[in-house]
C-alpha cells in the first residue's frame, strides 16, 4: 500500500470511530428526570417534562389557579392540550428543551422569569450545523410556597390567561 492510501485509510477509519463514539454517547445518555419542585427553574423543567411525556395530570398541577382561564380540571386542560397542539407541540421528537437560567421580577409577589433553550434538529447539508436554538420565557409565581406557572411564550395556551378561558 501506498503512503497515501495509508494515510486515506487512517482519515476514513478516524471519522468512523469518532461516529461510532458519538453514536454511542448519544445512546448512553440517560433519561431526562423530574427534579425536587424546590425553585421556578425545577417547575419549569417539570412542566416541560410532563408535557413530553404526556403525563397531563402532573403538567396541570403546575399552572397557577389564579389564572383568569384555568381548566376548571385536568380533563379540560387536557382537551385544552389537544386543541391547542399547534401551541404545545410536544410530541415532536427533534426538538430539546434545556433551562438556561432564572431571574427574579418582583419582590412583594415573588415571581421570576425562567429562560429556557429549545433546540431543533434537522436533515441538512454536510457543511450544515443541522440545528438551530432559540429561547423563550416562562413567568413563575410563588403561590401557597410552591411555584406555578402563570405565563409563557411556548408550551403554554395563551387562552389561560383570558377571563373567558379556552373555548
Amino acid at each position: 500500500m501506498k503512503a497515501d492510501d495509508k494515510f486515506l485509510v487512517a482519515i476514513v477509519g478516524g471519522i468512523l470511530l469518532v461516529v461510532a463514539v458519538t453514536f454511542v454517547a448519544v445512546l448512553r445518555r440517560p433519561p431526562p428526570t423530574f427534579t425536587e419542585e424546590n425553585t421556578a427553574a425545577s417547575v419549569a423543567h417539570n412542566y416541560l417534562l410532563a408535557l413530553r411525556q404526556q403525563d397531563y395530570v402532573r403538567a396541570y398541577g403546575y399552572l397557577s389557579p389564579s389564572l383568569k382561564g384555568y381548566p376548571s380540571s385536568a380533563e379540560a386542560f387536557v382537551e385544552n392540550i389537544r386543541s391547542h397542539k399547534y401551541s404545545v407541540a410536544v410530541d415532536d421528537d427533534s426538538v430539546t428543551l434545556e433551562i438556561d437560567s432564572s431571574r427574579r421580577l418582583g419582590m412583594v409577589i415573588e415571581t421570576e422569569a425562567v429562560s429556557v433553550r429549545e433546540t431543533h434538529f434537522y436533515g441538512g447539508g454536510l457543511l450544515n450545523s443541522n440545528q438551530y436554538s432559540s429561547s423563550f420565557e416562562m413567568e413563575l409565581q410563588r403561590e401557597n410556597g410552591a411555584w406555578k406557572i402563570i405565563s409563557s411564550d411556548r408550551y403554554f395556551i395563551q387562552c389561560w390567561t383570558d377571563k373567558t378561558g379556552c373555548k
